[in-house]
């Protein structure tokens, strides 16, 4: 083996091994570090071994390790609905329906993301999290205003100018102006990552005028992408809280949700409509393309990738005509099954349910309130594992609600069973 490799390798060993040792000491800095690893490492910041290790998925196995031991005792449905889409996305390996790339990604991003966002609240506890994703998420938002107001784009000017640079290197642009991307490698990402993030502004304990600000923040960052399915996501995942957070949110974080989604309408809508009409009809072939992805439909098979899948001469992978998947639910049908793509909606449905019940956690919600872009866009570069962590931290939530309640019933059927004369002594007392 060449002594360089080698050097590299123990290189490599000897620093997670020390990470792993200074997370496991301090884990809100490995909660830290990992959202930095999200949030400011561009996927081309990648090593390539087989396949391409990023920094949040290195990251994120380091950190992972840190949990060995501190898994749940108790699982609620969702764990199990979660798990089961898990393992119908890895079956077709069995009979030869997947591909090695599809595998990494469903360990790598979605299975792992998920683990971190379950097992993190465990450990640091809901509020604790919570507050790390304001102030990370919040430094992204200012990030993303300075480099659409500057025109500035630190990210795309450092390489390496690898084969994931040439993909996600180069800045978009709409109506004239380049959109902001942050470290994200694509606007999309940024905006639909703020989004996700709007629900635990929200939710975290914060004074009233931080979380208003904060929320207008992450709202002003997400129109500077011009994405209109990241302010849909934002606009719905606030429209959620407001109507439906009664049980969760308190008065106060309900009336700055609704004092910020008025103000991102009254600022938004005449800004991105502007923006829209200055594209001509570069947004009208956008909506055009998603629109005729609907034919891929008949090209999923029940589990694994679909047939239709072909490399042209120029070694770019197409399915169908199409070489680009501008959905997540039709992507997912097209790499795992329609099977798999069946139990994503359903737990979807049912995390719904749970946002109209007034019993889901700000994770849920933030995960419905994500509906109009995941049909609009594929979850791509950090946004994927970002997407996989909420929906963990809502899981987790939902899990010590559920453990609460049980908590509570019993206290409640313990008083009962009583003599009358100890529990009026009790009531005194209390």
């Amino acid at each position: 083996m060449d002594l360089t490799l080698v050097l590299l390798l123990a290189a490599a060993v000897g620093g997670g091994g020390l990470l792993w040792y200074l997370f496991q000491r301090w884990p809100v800095a490995g909660l830290v570090f990992w959202l930095i690893t999200v949030c400011f490492m561009p996927v081309w910041w990648a090593v390539r071994v087989s396949v391409d290790w990023r920094p949040a998925i290195v990251a994120g196995i380091i950190l992972l390790a840190t949990y060995v031991g501190g898994f749940p005792h108790t699982f609620t449905a969702a764990d199990f609905g979660v798990g089961l889409l898990f393992m119908a996305g890895v079956f077709p390996i069995i009979f030869g329906g997947a591909s090695a790339s599809s595998l990494f990604g469903l360990a790598s991003q979605w299975m792992l993301g998920f683990l971190l966002g379950r097992l993190v609240v465990m450990r640091l506890g809901e509020d604790r999290v919570y507050r790390i994703l304001v102030v990370v998420l919040s430094t992204v938002a200012v990030l993303a205003l300075v480099e659409f107001v500057f025109d500035f784009h630190p990210w795309s000017l450092v390489g390496p100018y690898n084969q994931l640079y040439s993909i996600w290197g180069p800045i978009q642009g709409r109506g004239g102006l380049s959109r902001a991307e942050g470290a994200f490698g694509h606007s999309i990402a940024l905006g639909c990552a703020l989004a996700l993030s709007l629900p635990f502004v929200l939710a975290a304990r914060l004074k009233p005028w931080v979380r208003f600000g904060v929320c207008c923040l992450l709202f002003g960052a997400t129109l500077v992408t011009l994405s209109r399915g990241a302010l849909l996501s934002a606009g719905l995942s606030l429209v959620l809280v407001v109507v439906f957070g009664g049980r969760r949110y308190g008065a106060e974080p309900r009336r700055t949700a609704f004092l910020v989604l008025l103000v991102g309408a009254l600022v938004s809508l005449p800004a991105l409509s502007n923006v829209l009409a200055a594209a001509g009809d570069e947004a009208g072939k956008s909506a055009d393309y998603r629109g005729r992805l609907l034919d891929l439909v008949a090209a999923m098979e029940p589990l694994g990738l679909s047939g239709e899948g072909r490399t042209a001469a120029n070694g770019e992978r197409y399915i169908g005509s199409f070489q680009s998947i501008d959905s997540q639910f039709i992507l997912t049908g097209l790499t795992y099954g329609w099977m798999v793509l069946l139990l994503g909606l359903g737990l979807l449905l049912l995390a719904a349910v749970l946002v109209i019940a007034g019993r889901a956690s700000p994770g849920v919600l933030a995960i419905v309130g994500q509906a109009p872009a995941l049909a609009s866009v594929a979850l791509i570069t950090q946004y994927n594992i970002y997407f996989w962590f909420i929906a963990g931290l809502g899981v987790a939530a939902l899990a010590q609600y559920n453990q609460q309640d049980r908590e509570a019933r019993a206290a409640s059927d313990h008083l009962l069973v009583l003599p009358p004369a100890e529990r009026s002594l009790l009531g005194r007392s209390g």
